[in-house]
This record gives C-alpha cells, sequence and structure tokens, in this order.
C-alpha cells in the first residue's frame, strides 16, 4: 500500500508525526510532499515542484496534511489527472476548522463579518473536495456535519495520539516539593487563566509548584493576572523543542489538560492529555464531550469543572495528598495509551475505516 502524505505541513508537529509514523507501522510506504509552512506563495510553489519530482506512480490513498484548508485546492487540481486514471481517495485531515478556532474561540472576527463567511466557506470547500475528512473527537465530526452541512459519514474521528517514541515514562532529574505541569500556546479553549486561579488557591501550600510552558494569545493576560495575585510559585518557561518535551513532563507530579469551558474546548481532544498518558502521569483536565471516549474519572484521570481555578486546586491537592491514586491514575493511563492511542493503533482504524467504506481494497 503506498500513500501520498501532501501539502504545507510541518512535519514536526504531533499529528502529522502520529499519521505518518503509524501507517508505516500498518505496512504501508508514505511519500512525503512538502511544501513547507512559511514563504507565502513560494510554499505553494514549492509544492507543485515537489509533487512533480516525488509524487511517482499510484497511490492508494492521498491525504492532505494538518493544516490542510489552504492547500487542499492545489492539491486537488494537482490530482485532477491522477485520478482520472485511477480514482485515489483523498482524505483531509480537519483538525481544525478555521471558521471555529479564529471565530469561536478566539473570537478574532465575529460571526457576522467577512472573515467569518470566508473561513467557514474555505472550511466547507476543502471538505467538499476530499472524499474523507478527519477529525480529532466524536464531538468535532458532530459539529463539522452540522455546522458546514457535511455527511456525517463522510466525516471520520481519528484521535490525536502522540508519537510515542518520543513522549514516553523516562527518570526524572528529580526536585523538591510537588510540581504541577502545564504547556500550551495560550488559546482559550485551554483556560490558562484558570490556571493562575488555583495557583493562587494554592499559594499558601509551599511545597506546590507550577511549571507553565508556552506563550500565545492570552499569555501576558495570565502574567499579569499572575502578578497581580503575587504568585511566586510559577515558573514560566519559554517555548522548547518538541524532543525535550518529555523531560519537562516526566519530571512532574501532576500534569494538567485543558479547562476553558468554551465550544471548542468541548470539541477539542488536546494533543497533551496524549502527551501525558504516553508518559504514564496522573493527568488533571476539564469535563468535555471531546474526552467523553477518552476519560474515566478516577480511573485513567482526574476530572474537574471547565472554568473553575477553584475546583481545579481541589483536585491537585486531591492527588498530592495521594501517592497511591497518582501512581495508579498514571499506570492506567499509560496502558490505554499502549493499547489504544498508540500511531499503529489509530492509523489502522483510520485504514479499516476506509476499508468498510470501500475507499480502500482490503
Amino acid at each position: 500500500m503506498r500513500v501520498l502524505y501532501i501539502g504545507n505541513y510541518d512535519p514536526g508537529y504531533g499529528r502529522n508525526r502520529v499519521i505518518v509514523k503509524g501507517l508505516a507501522q500498518n505496512g504501508a510506504e508514505v511519500v512525503q510532499c512538502n511544501g513547507g509552512v512559511t514563504g507565502g506563495l513560494m510554499k505553494f510553489i514549492r509544492l507543485i515542484a515537489r509533487y512533480a519530482t516525488r509524487a511517482r506512480g499510484r497511490f492508494d490513498i492521498v491525504i492532505v496534511a494538518f493544516p490542510a484548508q489552504e492547500s487542499m485546492f492545489l492539491v486537488r487540481l494537482l490530482l485532477t489527472y491522477r485520478r482520472l486514471i485511477h480514482r485515489v481517495p483523498i482524505v483531509i485531515d480537519m483538525l481544525t476548522s478555521h471558521y471555529e478556532g479564529y471565530i469561536l474561540d478566539r473570537q478574532k472576527y465575529t460571526p457576522e463579518s467577512m472573515h467569518a463567511v470566508w473561513y467557514k466557506w474555505i472550511d466547507r470547500t476543502a471538505m467538499q473536495l476530499a472524499d474523507i475528512s478527519i477529525v480529532d473527537s466524536h464531538a468535532a465530526r458532530r459539529f463539522l456535519a452540522k455546522e458546514m452541512r457535511m455527511p456525517i459519514e463522510d466525516i471520520i474521528a481519528v484521535f490525536i495520539g502522540t508519537d510515542d517514541s518520543v513522549l514516553k515514562p523516562m527518570p526524572s532529574d528529580g526536585h523538591s516539593g510537588f510540581l504541577v505541569h502545564f504547556h500550551g500556546n495560550f488559546i482559550p479553549l485551554q483556560g490558562p487563566s484558570y490556571i493562575i486561579e488555583a495557583a493562587n488557591f494554592l499559594k499558601h501550600d509551599l511545597d506546590i509548584r507550577f511549571q507553565i510552558i508556552g506563550k500565545g494569545q492570552l499569555y501576558d493576560e495570565c502574567r499579569n493576572a499572575a502578578k497581580e495575585y503575587g504568585l511566586t510559585n510559577i515558573n514560566w518557561i519559554d517555548r522548547i523543542p518538541y524532543e525535550d518535551l518529555p523531560r519537562y513532563i516526566n519530571a512532574a507530579d501532576v500534569c494538567l489538560g485543558t479547562f476553558g469551558g468554551t465550544g471548542k474546548f468541548h470539541r477539542c481532544a488536546p494533543n497533551k492529555v496524549y502527551e501525558y498518558m504516553a508518559c504514564g502521569k496522573a493527568i488533571i483536565t476539564g469535563r468535555s464531550d471531546a474526552l467523553e471516549k477518552i476519560s474515566n474519572d478516577g480511573v485513567n484521570m482526574v476530572l474537574c469543572n471547565a472554568a473553575d481555578g477553584k475546583d481545579m486546586a481541589d483536585k491537585i491537592m486531591l492527588l498530592k495528598q495521594d501517592d497511591a491514586l497518582r501512581a495508579r491514575l498514571g499506570g492506567r493511563a499509560r496502558q490505554e495509551f499502549l493499547d489504544r492511542y498508540n500511531p499503529k493503533q489509530l492509523m489502522g482504524h483510520l485504514l479499516q475505516e476506509l476499508r468498510d467504506k470501500q475507499l480502500l481494497s482490503l
């Protein structure tokens, strides 16, 4: 089986790493054709050139890599002649909807703006140009089917997972006290301001420290809030290379997921939850529809109320006081990752779905 993995994408991003690695583990030859993510118009010119030199022979599947919307138009054009000879199915990775992300979650523009019209149009048209769209949760599948007026049977939920050759348990360098970890890009669905609230509720417990990694939209707001609270229990760390992430995760006693309570929060199963599971860590994250198939409160992770710093603080204290519970949660999370969310399992699920839809031969 040959797969053309094509688009303007970051090969180091978790979703792309999982798909490429998982397909190879299922016996596929994966031909990558990447125009890169920088350079404006030049990235599309590079994509055309690389398609001409690398996309030789017959492919059984074409997958348009995340972020896929803008690339989809060019990819479909490039494949026009090939699909006349052999109707290879096109799968688009709709990991994030532009309309949902920029308009509904980050609120960069109003829903009545021309930007909103544009983002919804490009989302829907890109999906229409593909045979199948993949998303990261069943909640996202239901949302896109309704919002973009697409047949739900043309959308497949493929959980994100993570690259288990990078994210895995490893010995910690050791630390004093109780370390709570979070990494992210500070967007509303992640709810970083509620983590600052939790740190404020816990500031009188001198054993508890937070390490917060990353930057983004709400970063300055969070730093200002921490300053107003007079917090000294947070270690702020800039963005780090992906390969360094396991060291920080494995050093922590508890790892934090997402807490925003926004609409996208309920539809997005965050990368970081799978990264923590792969490392076998005790996890606290907000209750969301996106985690309906993944989370089991008190068994593989602890759930708290979304948009509620006090409840998060209470759950941190619960785990601080119960070493055995932390160990059980981490062990169960790690085992479930190995059983269900590793790249081979996830891509095996996608390939079987395509076979069931008769888009891929047995």
